[in-house]
């Protein structure tokens, strides 16, 4: 009986994280498809995500200023690594893009390539919560900014979107907004 008890529990934890790991795939692979309506029907009404835009409203309405800030862009992500525990989902992904600006500064054209991990609470069916970390510097870098010591210049901000017009400093190095 014991033994019947935990094979049960084990299989019903196996379905759990098959379950949760499906909406994750899904959530990202309708990111690459620009399918907001889709992505806002997977979003509980109180989602919040963290490491993204500071302000960013709560809900599908959160999910619509988020396409909104990013703008028009053609991605694809792959998924390289993801674990299921409990109600959480993680992915470690790549994506490649091209947009016709990132953080203000423009594209010209530059295909960017940038790592990023997201970790998705999931409940009922439902992203309740995100926390992502992106290799966003690494794609400024891409878009022709440079890095400069032992400098100080203007804040950029926290949000996304956020016209950078000249250098800001940021964990004690200065960051030049100029591209070549």
């Amino acid at each position: 009986m014991a033994v019947e008890n935990k094979t049960k529990r084990t299989l019903d934890i196996i379905s759990q994280d098959r379950e949760i790991k499906s909406i994750a795939i899904r959530w990202l692979n309708l990111i690459s498809e620009h399918k907001i309506d889709e992505i806002c029907a997977m979003t509980a009404p109180g989602w919040k995500m963290h490491g993204g835009p500071v302000g960013l409203p709560v809900g599908p309405e959160g999910v619509h200023e988020l396409f909104r800030m990013i703008g028009p862009v053609n991605q694809q992500w792959a998924i390289e690594e993801m674990i299921a525990e409990g109600d959480k989902v993680v992915i470690r992904a790549t994506n490649i893009c091209q947009q016709d600006s990132f953080f203000g500064i423009p594209s010209n054209g530059v295909v960017q390539r940038f790592s990023a991990m997201f970790i998705h609470h999931i409940v009922d069916g439902m992203i309740v919560e995100t926390w992502r970390n992106a290799d966003d510097l690494g794609r400024l870098l891409q878009l022709g900014m440079r890095i400069k010591a032992n400098g100080a210049g203007p804040n950029l901000g926290n949000s996304f979107g956020t016209d950078v017009s000249d250098t800001w400093t940021t964990a004690g190095l200065r960051v030049s907004a100029s591209v070549k």
